[in-house]
């Protein structure tokens, strides 16, 4: 049977001369394709759900036509979870959020200064908008290539 992954980056500090936004951050859009069976997953979340959605639709792809079956967020930075929240609420289903338990600790970083880096939103506000926490400190196969 004939498979084909593609990979989208969404959200990234460089586009170049293009229609998408870039910001600091990152989001990937990993699609599988094998024959008519199609599965759509999200890596990380970008820094702003108004990017992540931009760059989405300047991709030509709209929402409602997303096949997610997961959302994988790799740590619990603001510029890979803080575009999560804003993503969940403009889709109309409940979707699987893969992530460590500790991504949504407290996070600071110094350079000149203290700073907050943490996700910008608690457990409990992403269950409200339609996210499915599976918090784990264990490998999960997702699929057969993930």
């Amino acid at each position: 049977m004939d498979r084909k992954i593609n990979l989208g980056i969404l959200v990234n500090n460089i586009v170049g001369e293009s229609q998408f936004l870039a910001e600091h951050g990152l989001s990937i859009l990993i699609q599988i394709q094998e024959g008519e069976k199609k599965e759509d997953y999200l890596f990380d979340c970008g820094k702003s759900s108004s990017t992540l959605l931009h760059n989405i639709s300047a991709y030509g792809i709209e929402l409602k036509n997303l096949s997610l079956k997961t959302i994988i967020l790799s740590h619990g930075h603001y510029d890979h979870t803080g575009g999560l929240k804003g993503f969940l609420e403009n889709t109309s289903q409940r979707i699987p959020v893969i992530g460590h338990p500790d991504g949504f600790s407290q996070r600071i970083s110094y350079v000149g200064g203290f700073r907050t880096i943490s996700c910008p939103f608690n457990q409990s506000e992403i269950r409200e908008v339609g996210g499915d926490l599976l918090l784990t400190r264990d490998s999960v196969k997702i699929n057969d290539y993930l």
